[in-house]
């Protein structure tokens, strides 16, 4: 290559690289904001997950080829401009695309939340790795060199999330979802255990007149939802959660000592005896509603999507687990303040949240009754004896 020749290919890369940066934050800005109203979408749109799939996996192949040509010699300008334009030009904007393919109100709030987060990360991992690459000859340093590598593992992260979720569907992602909350609850009720038997322990009485919890699940649980549960020994209120993040005591309740009275023990009993019940709709709920909803996957046709009504049900139900997991934080901190009456108040916003939970889910998706709905019943007169 002469060196006007090589001088010019340098010349375009810092141009190319310039205007796909401001490519990639356009897209960024747009997905953040959203679809702009009265924005109108094809007639007849593609799946948004098929695009965004096919996306990922294109931008993991070329991000590959990128990063090879950024730290081995000779340095290729050339080459890495036809990689930048090839991504400007068709697998960004596709990205982009499946993001406004994907109506909350067609395809749920969930997945609509989700393609945009996946693709926003994505993104703004993709405008990292473009700022390690060289515009001389001198190619990489070796720290930069690292830092490519870093990008590059988290997009290859990103883009085999997205594609496995883009296959699996709604319900894969669903379940992820639930399960990240259920963990938080069961946290919690390990740390309010722990607790109150660093605090208790000089109370040998630990008679109790109502069902153990073991107990409660063998009565009121099908035999399938008992193995569940032994193995793992827009509602109405909106308030924000008080806790102050600058302290420890309000990230962990627990983490500071309660003063001992004598109505802490009764008190910490009811608050547990809540959150185990509510812990033991999870599973539940995993398995009977959220495995048998109407499929969403990358092959999913619009005519086989799920109704409107499905889809607000399901949302709602992520919803009110989130809510379930969060209510718990407060309760914990209510709790630690020895404050019965709000503690009260609490255990009532919790069990009112899964009255109107469990409301929503009752029947099956099509509308009839099944062993769950049964169950519902059961588990709801628990509740009522709390």
């Amino acid at each position: 290559m002469t060196s006007s020749a090589n001088v010019k290919s340098l010349t375009t890369l810092h141009t190319t690289l310039a205007s796909t940066k401001a490519l990639v934050q356009q897209f960024e800005i747009s997905i953040q904001n959203g679809i702009q109203p009265g924005r109108e979408l094809p007639l007849n749109p593609p799946n948004p997950l098929a695009v965004l799939s096919d996306a990922a996996k294109i931008l993991s192949a070329q991000t590959t080829k990128l990063s090879l040509l950024v730290l081995n010699k000779p340095f290729t300008p050339s080459e890495i401009t036809f990689i930048l334009k090839s991504l400007s030009q068709e697998c960004l904007p596709a990205l982009v695309a499946a993001a406004e393919l994907c109506p909350a109100e067609e395809y749920s709030r969930l997945l609509h939340r989700w393609i945009r987060s996946s693709v926003s990360s994505t993104l703004k991992e993709l405008l990292n790795l473009f700022n390690e690459i060289p515009t001389d000859e001198r190619g990489v340093e070796k720290t930069r060199g690292r830092n490519t590598l870093a990008s590059t593992g988290v997009i290859w992260d990103c883009c085999n999330t997205i594609v496995k979720f883009s296959e699996t569907g709604i319900t894969a992602l669903a379940t992820v979802k639930v399960e990240s909350y259920h963990s938080l609850l069961k946290d919690a009720i390990e740390e309010l255990e722990e607790w109150q038997t660093g605090e208790m322990d000089d109370d040998d009485d630990d008679d109790d007149d109502s069902d153990s919890d073991d107990m409660v699940a063998q009565k009121i649980l099908p035999s399938d939802f008992q193995s569940m549960h032994l193995s793992h020994k827009n509602p109405a209120r909106n308030e924000p959660p008080t806790t102050n993040p600058t302290t420890n005591t309000a990230a962990n309740p627990f983490a500071a000592p309660l003063a001992h009275t004598p109505s802490s023990k009764p008190l910490s009993d009811r608050v547990l005896k809540t959150l185990r019940l509510i812990s033991l709709l999870f599973p539940a709920l995993i398995k009977r509603r959220i495995k048998r909803f109407p499929a969403i996957t990358s092959s999913t046709k619009p005519a086989d999507l799920p109704t409107t009504e499905q889809l607000d049900t399901m949302d709602d139900l992520i919803t009110y687990c989130q809510l379930f997991s969060e209510e718990a934080d407060e309760l914990a901190g209510a709790l630690y303040a020895h404050d019965e009456g709000e503690v009260d108040e609490r255990i009532g916003v919790m069990k009112g949240y899964a009255r109107k939970c469990l409301a929503r889910v009752r029947g099956t998706w099509e509308g009839g009754e099944d062993e769950f709905s049964e169950w519902v019943g059961k588990w709801l007169v628990k509740l009522d004896e709390i």
